[in-house]
């Protein structure tokens, strides 16, 4: 449905879109009732985002006041998971900014990062994104993901991607094929057998495979890591290491991950001939740590040049 509506696209009405009318119509006809805001508590917003869309709920005194859900470009589809909920935060806020601003807000996020204040701005678009925020003066909250199912609802399930990548998918993992190499990965099943703590096995889209006991992160057998980590360092442009460590981190972990990552990124050519090396600062007169009571007690010296001197057109020797 949202595709019939861009921009030099051709408008095909089949069963496909037919299907998609009937379920909205059903589902706007259930018994979910929006109500008039009321502005002596705090509005409290709920977002999540997905591969390919983003989602969020107003809600104040446990009754819904709207909803929100926006599809994802391709350029957005490939931002980082914290990224995309940071823009669902934002989207929102622009579209209820009628009924937002100047108010008390608190936003559920599962992000836990986006909740720290003093978080570092991975580029300008973040920091404007950033910028809005203060703007608005909300309060960010952490949220567990399974207590974030009231935003989950308005994102799409794309379970077919889980079982069978398609021709045009690039991304080499799919949960049938982690599943597969974790029952052959060597050392997690001893780690099994031992009863070695930090792993458990959860059921994730009818798939039972083994996470991060803390995180809940997918454990990456030995024979598939190569290929995520080329993945993701050529999906997100050949990031930073600090970056790509946090963005692969949201929903992947082994140990050792951190090591891995600074190793391709070390080794990579691109990322080597284009690395801003850490120049220090010029310019700066460092103030003395204490103070000089006798004459000649410190020398200073600094040398410039060698500079070409002409004199009428000669050259002169310094």
């Amino acid at each position: 449905m949202t595709d019939l509506c861009g921009q030099m696209k051709k408008f095909i009405w089949g069963s496909q879109q037919e299907d998609a009318f009937q379920k909205m119509k059903s589902l706007l006809a259930q018994e979910t009732i929006l109500t008039y805001p009321e502005f002596d508590k705090p509005f409290v917003i709920y977002t999540n985002a997905s591969e390919c869309q983003i989602g969020s709920i107003v809600r104040k005194n446990e009754k819904q006041l709207g909803f929100f859900s926006k599809k994802l470009n391709e350029t957005q589809q490939h931002y980082p998971v914290t990224e995309q909920e940071l823009l669902a935060i934002v989207e929102t806020l622009k579209y209820f900014k009628h009924m937002l601003l100047g108010q008390d807000i608190i936003v559920k996020t599962e992000r836990k990062n986006l909740t720290h204040p003093n978080s570092t701005h991975t580029s300008d678009r973040v920091l404007r994104q950033r910028l809005l925020l203060e703007e608005y003066g909300m309060e960010l909250q952490y949220i567990q993901g399974e207590r974030n199912v009231v935003a989950d609802v308005l994102l799409p399930l794309p379970t077919a991607k889980l079982f069978l990548l398609s021709e045009e998918e690039d991304f080499p993992l799919n949960l049938v094929l982690i599943v597969q190499h974790q029952l052959d990965d060597k050392k997690l099943q001893q780690a099994l057998t031992s009863h070695q703590p930090g792993f458990k096995k959860i059921v994730r889209k009818v798939v039972e495979l083994y996470v991060h006991s803390h995180q809940e992160t997918i454990y990456v057998p030995a024979s598939l890591r190569a290929s995520l980590l080329q993945w993701y360092h050529l999906t997100l442009q050949h990031p930073g290491i600090k970056h790509m460590q946090a963005t692969l981190k949201e929903n992947f972990y082994w140990p050792g991950v951190d090591a891995a990552v600074e190793t391709l990124v070390q080794k990579c050519n691109t990322c080597q001939k284009c690395k801003l090396a850490a120049v220090k600062k010029y310019g700066k007169i460092l103030l003395p740590a204490s103070s000089k009571l006798t004459p000649w007690e410190e020398v200073h010296v600094d040398l410039i040049g060698p500079w070409d001197v002409r004199y009428n057109s000669m050259a002169v020797k310094p």
